[in-house]
């Protein structure tokens, strides 16, 4: 379970469990009779008999994979290099030094200037929304089941495994660069396309795929390894190429939306393509959504930005706003991850989602949501993964919902995700194998 604790004012969350649970058992290949190419994959996991270039086997080798746990070994709060490198200097020459000749270092001060009526409003609202999750972290605390939670970090070093982990390349940018092909060069987008029917050099852009298998599945596609969640789907495309999603005419019961906000950090760096007010306006939602559809929407803490969802994205959409929920980011040992109190706009410990649920009569979602809740859980290392809501939102939709994740950059059990990038964190760099179980096998030559 990835709700590690449910309380008064939300959930403890264990994003890395969430992650091991859909990996316990890995098929390396679906069942297929497909030609398959002599790839160095195909020949240490396919052992089967040969007919020419064709290959049936009912084989099924049982793997276990891991997160690489490094991802979420944040135990202290973050920190620039610099500002680290400054904290040890002071620390260390602090500790060199006696009581009668420690010098204090003057800092020059910064002038304040008077802030303005929407600045004053703006931390208003940050002091409303510190209590609050203060007083949740506050309950967790109380009722503190681990010792690792309570423990502190043996070695001060920044985070540096957690950092070096997030670093692995993975598959890069190659699905960003590949969604410019045409969707013209595949003769059917009406149907999904089942992933054992796909082979490891196959073109798989702008097409819906979908593992129908129970358990995960490990692939070659485009010349990477994937983890495929179990009886999960995916369209790897950008804004451009949505028709697949479409045309399936399938009705979501609940969609979560985490989009490339426009932000001078990221576009001065170059990191990825943001979406601007006007594209996120041209999603289709109202064509996804069920009658009685939840909408999740991640926003930043800027409150232009989630007036302009809750005023005019949601009605654009037929999407009636209900309440907003945060999640508050905490290392191993439940301290925020930077200082929530604060004074400074920008470096926040936490995270807003909003909630809305489709604008009619029948709806009855509106009733069970709760009121402002928070979610707490340890981030990972790789920017802006956002946790698991898979298990907090079971109790709150129809059973056997139907879900649906836009700006995915992974896969959940039995969702739908789409996104330029729904794969890049499920790329086998991320996992480790732990385990090997060769189940009764039977193969057939043809």
């Amino acid at each position: 379970m990835s709700v590690v604790l449910e309380f008064n004012d939300g959930w403890f969350v264990d994003h890395l469990v969430s992650i091991n649970k859909d990996f316990e058992k890995t098929d390396s290949v679906c069942r297929t009779d497909r030609n398959f190419p002599d790839n160095e994959v195909n020949k240490i996991e396919r052992q089967g008999c040969r007919n020419g270039n064709k290959l049936v086997s009912d084989e099924r080798r049982t793997l276990k994979y891991e997160c690489n746990p490094n991802l979420f070994a944040i135990w202290q709060p973050f920190m620039m290099d610099s500002q680290f490198d400054k904290t040890m200097e002071r620390q260390n020459s602090e500790s060199s030094c006696t009581l009668g000749n420690k010098r204090e270092n003057k800092r020059k001060r910064k002038r304040r200037h008077s802030p303005s009526l929407e600045e004053v409003v703006v931390f208003e609202e940050h002091k409303r929304i510190c209590c609050k999750l203060t007083a949740a972290l506050n309950q967790l605390k109380k009722l503190t089941f681990s010792r690792e939670y309570d423990s502190a970090a043996s070695v001060f070093d920044n985070n540096l495994a957690a950092r070096q982990a997030a670093s692995v390349y993975g598959c890069g940018d190659v699905f960003v660069r590949r969604c410019q092909e045409t969707l013209g060069e595949y003769d059917d987008i009406s149907q999904p396309v089942r992933l054992d029917e796909l082979s490891s050099d196959e073109a798989i852009c702008n097409r819906l795929i979908e593992n129908p298998c129970e358990i995960s599945v490990r692939r070659t596609l485009m010349g990477h390894d994937f983890l495929i969640s179990p009886r999960s789907r995916f369209l790897i495309s950008d804004l451009s190429s949505l028709e697949p999603l479409l045309i399936d005419h399938t009705l979501y019961d609940c969609v979560v939306i985490d989009p490339p906000w426009e932000n001078k950090s990221v576009k001065r760096k170059k990191k990825y393509n943001m979406l601007s007010e006007r594209d996120l306006l041209n999603l289709p939602i109202r064509h996804l959504c069920s009658q009685n559809a939840l909408v999740l929407f991640w926003v930043t803490n800027k409150q232009r930005q989630q007036k302009f969802v809750t005023e005019q994205l949601f009605p654009a959409w037929n999407i009636r706003y209900l309440t907003k929920w945060y999640w508050l980011k905490v290392t191993k040992t439940l301290q925020p991850v930077c200082k929530l109190d604060s004074d400074e706009l920008t470096k926040r410990p936490y995270e807003c989602l909003l909630l809305g649920c489709k604008s009619s009569q029948s709806n009855s979602i509106a009733l069970n949501i709760p009121h402002e809740q928070v979610i707490i859980s340890v981030p990972c290392s790789i920017h802006s993964r956002k946790p698991p809501l898979n298990e907090i939102l079971q109790k709150y939709l129809v059973p056997e919902a139907k879900c649906l994740e836009l700006f995915a950059r992974s896969l959940l059990p039995k969702w739908t995700s789409w996104g330029n990038e729904v794969l890049a964190l499920q790329h086998i760099d991320f996992f480790k194998q732990c385990a090997e179980q060769l189940q009764e096998s039977r193969e057939t030559c043809l």
